[in-house]
């Protein structure tokens, strides 16, 4: 699935308008209708109201009725804003090269804007996230230049030199989880950080005799944010429930349901 960045930027350059005249001109004034009270900081990272307002907004203006699967907002209710999303890009070459071949620009997966994922499921590469030139990164929706190209020097960043093979299958297999997740088909009631963490509390119980020190080991989790999460109802971050998911083995909408 396309992100919406992404999908965003497609848009604004498929009617030869800049990034903020799109936005000024187009998305703010029908988006006030929806929410007049939020403001258009962060398309990744905002409150559900506003993501879906903006959704439906998209929705009118593309006659698209898909926009909310380029986003998160299904599991909004049990998996964390914070660290959801990359504040710069990351791509993988060799996925950038082939999709040149089939499509006229390359694409932006909605799975590499996610925090957590380091791995092409694909290729099994170490995602890029600086340019092959200029080492700089590349921030969302900067008007200089098209997905694909570096903002600070115009290069191609699909050159597929150097690239790092992935020797650490504990990033593959979270990148994998949280991909299995991603595609998961959406539908009926939204799933819960409630149930989840009953279930996996029942499973620490019964493997771990409910010592959350040893279970924070078991899967590379901070005993904090383990304690935060099972003593305090703190909602968890994706890289972490892709971490308890791999370990229980079993996606999310298996445990959360």
């Amino acid at each position: 699935m396309e992100s919406l960045p992404n999908y965003l930027e497609r848009l604004t350059n498929a009617h030869c308008l800049s990034w903020p005249t799109f936005a000024s001109k187009l998305l703010y004034p029908e988006l006030r209708k929806v929410s007049s009270k939020q403001r258009l900081i962060n398309l990744n990272v905002t409150s559900h109201d506003f993501v879906s307002g903006l959704c439906a907004t998209l929705s009118q203006i593309s006659r698209r009725e898909d926009i909310e699967q380029m986003t998160m907002i299904y599991w909004c209710n049990i998996i964390s804003a914070k660290k959801l999303f990359r504040e710069f890009r990351a791509w993988c070459p060799l996925c950038i090269h082939d999709q040149l071949t089939k499509y006229p620009l390359p694409y932006e997966p909605l799975l590499w804007t996610l925090e957590g994922v380091r791995v092409c499921t694909i290729h099994n590469v170490k995602l890029e996230d600086h340019c092959p030139i200029c080492k700089k990164q590349t921030p969302y929706f900067h008007c200089k230049s098209p997905y694909a190209f570096c903002v600070n020097c115009n290069a191609f960043v699909g050159d597929s030199r150097n690239l790092i093979a992935v020797q650490n299958n504990n990033d593959l297999d979270l990148s994998n989880c949280i991909g299995r997740l991603i595609t998961y088909e959406k539908k009926g009631a939204q799933p819960n950080s409630t149930t989840f963490i009953e279930k996996v509390g029942r499973y620490i119980k019964k493997n771990y005799k409910s010592n959350l020190s040893e279970f924070s080991k078991a899967i590379r989790v901070p005993e904090r944010e383990v304690i935060n999460i099972f003593c305090e109802g703190q909602t968890p971050r994706l890289e972490t429930i892709a971490k308890i998911c791999t370990h229980m083995k079993k996606s999310l909408h298996q445990i959360a349901k």
